[in-house]
C-alpha cells in the first residue's frame, strides 16, 4: 500500500491479517507537494513505487524487507501536482514510469538496478493533457493520452485522444487518434489490455458550443476502442442514451478476451460488459440514493466476476466507499458501504483495489484523515480493517494497493 502524508510518499507492507510488516517514508529533495499514485510487486517480493515529487515524477525501489534499493527522478517540463502517474514492470524486472509533463505524456525506463534506459516523449498540441499507461509481456508500452484544443477564457471546444505504442528499446512503433470532427471533446479514461495484446481504451465523448459567456456541452456518450497489436482499429462500441450523459471511469479484460467497462450515468454508476468482438452482453445499474460522481476503480477475477467501487455520500453529507460485485452474467452479487470507524470520509481520488486468487478484495483509501485498507471475502464481509493514523491538517489520500505471491499487502 502506498500513501501520500505531508507531502511525502509513505509506503506500508501488511500481512495477510492485516498487521503491518514495516513501512518506509519518501521525502523529495526538491520543494514541492509529493503523492504517489502507482505501485507494483516484482516476483521477488520487491516493491516499486511512482508518483509525483518536486515538480518530476520520482520511483522508488524496496526491497522485500522495506530497505530502499534505489530512487530517480524524472525532471520533466511542467509536471503539475495533479498528474496522473503509472507504473509497471517488464519481464526482466525493468520499471516503466509514464506520465503527465506540460503539454505531452513522457514515458521513462529504469533497468531493475534503477539506471535511466531511455525516456520517450509524446507531444500534441493541447491545452491540457492526460495518460494512461499498460505494459504487455514482451515489454512493449502502451500510452493513451487526452488533449484540449480551442481553449479560452470560456473554456475548451475540441479534444481528442491518442493510443500509441512503444517498443522495449523507447521506439514509436505506431500512434492512433480518435478524433471526432466538429466541436466536441473525446476524451480518454483508461486502458488495459488483452492476453492476445489486443489493446483497449475506453473514454468518452461530449458535443460542444460556446454560448458566448461560457462553453456548454451536450449529452456525452460513452466509446470502447480496440486495437490490434500492429495497431489496427478492430471494433468501436458507444453507448448513449439521451438526454442523459455517459462518462467512462476504468477498463480491465476478462476470460475469454471479453471487456467491462466502469463509468457513470447521469447519477448511476454502470458495469458494462462487451464480448471480444465489441457486443455489448450486458450493462449493471447500481443507484446509490446520494451518488457522488467520483472515480471508480474495476478489477475482474478469472470467473468473470467484476468488482467495482465507488464513492457515494451518506446521510450525514460524508464520502463513503460503495463495494459491488457482479457475476459474469451481470447479476449483483453483493454489495457493501464503509465510511471508517469514526464515520470518516472517503475523498474524490480513486482508491486502490486489488483481488486475490482466492476472490478477496483489497481496498486502500481515505478515511477521515486516515489511511484504510480493506480486506473483504469473496462473499464480501469484512474480513479485517486496519487504520493508519493522518494528519488532518494536510491533504492526504491512499492511492495505490498491490499484492504479492504470499497474500502480504
Amino acid at each position: 500500500m502506498s500513501v501520500v502524508q505531508n507531502g511525502d510518499y509513505v509506503t506500508q507492507k501488511r500481512d495477510s491479517e492485516g498487521q503491518v510488516l514495516w513501512e518506509a517514508r519518501y521525502t523529495s529533495r526538491v520543494p514541492g507537494f509529493d503523492e504517489a499514485t502507482s505501485i507494483a510487486v516484482d516476483e521477488e517480493g520487491n516493491v516499486q513505487v511512482a508518483g509525483v515529487a518536486g515538480g518530476g515524477f520520482a520511483t522508488i525501489k524496496y526491497g522485500a524487507d522495506g530497505h530502499e534499493l534505489w530512487s530517480a527522478r524524472y525532471e520533466g517540463p511542467a509536471v503539475s501536482s495533479e498528474a496522473r502517474v503509472s507504473l509497471g514492470l517488464d519481464p526482466a524486472g525493468n520499471v516503466l514510469v509514464s506520465g503527465e509533463a506540460g503539454f505531452q505524456v513522457a514515458t521513462v525506463k529504469y533497468s531493475r538496478l534503477g539506471e535511466l534506459l531511455w525516456v520517450a516523449q509524446t507531444p500534441r498540441a493541447g491545452f491540457w493533457t492526460s495518460g494512461a499507461f499498460a505494459l504487455d509481456a514482451s515489454g512493449d508500452a502502451y500510452v493513451v493520452e487526452s488533449s484540449l484544443d480551442f481553449c479560452g477564457f470560456e473554456g475548451c471546444l475540441e479534444g481528442e485522444f491518442t493510443t500509441s505504442k512503444i517498443d522495449p528499446d523507447g521506439r514509436d512503433l505506431w500512434a492512433r487518434q480518435f478524433d471526432t470532427p466538429g466541436f466536441v471533446i473525446d476524451s480518454a479514461a483508461d486502458i488495459a489490455l488483452g492476453p492476445d495484446d489486443t489493446v483497449h481504451v475506453a473514454g468518452d465523448t461530449r458535443p460542444c458550443w460556446d454560448t458566448g459567456f461560457y462553453v456548454a456541452c451536450g449529452p456525452g456518450e460513452l466509446v470502447v476502442l480496440t486495437y490490434d497489436p500492429e495497431g489496427t482499429l478492430l471494433w468501436v462500441a458507444r453507448k448513449a442514451r439521451p438526454p442523459e450523459t455517459y462518462y467512462a471511469s476504468a477498463i480491465s479484460v476478462g476470460p475469454k478476451g471479453t471487456v467491462y467497462v466502469a463509468g457513470g450515468r447521469e447519477g448511476n454508476f454502470v458495469t458494462l460488459k462487451y464480448s471480444a468482438d465489441g457486443e455489448e452482453l450486458w450493462e449493471a445499474v447500481f443507484s446509490p440514493e446520494n451518488p457522488f460522481q467520483g472515480p471508480s476503480a474495476l478489477r475482474v477475477d478469472p470467473e468473470g466476476s467484476a468488482v467495482v467501487v465507488d464513492i457515494v455520500e451518506d446521510a450525514a453529507g460524508g464520502l463513503d466507499y460503495a463495494l459491488v460485485k457482479y457475476d459474469g452474467d451481470g447479476k449483483e452479487l453483493w454489495k457493501t458501504f464503509y465510511d471508517g470507524p469514526r464515520g470518516g470520509e472517503a475523498v474524490g481520488w480513486s482508491p486502490g483495489l486489488a483481488l486475490d486468487t482466492e476472490g478477496s478484495v483489497y481496498l486502500a483509501g481515505r478515511s477521515g484523515s486516515d489511511f484504510a485498507t480493506l480486506k473483504y471475502d469473496a462473499a464480501g464481509s469484512l474480513v479485517w480493517a486496519a487504520i493508519r493514523p493522518g494528519d488532518a491538517s494536510y491533504r492526504e489520500a491512499t492511492s495505490a494497493v498491490a499484492l504479492d505471491r504470499v497474500g502480504n499487502v
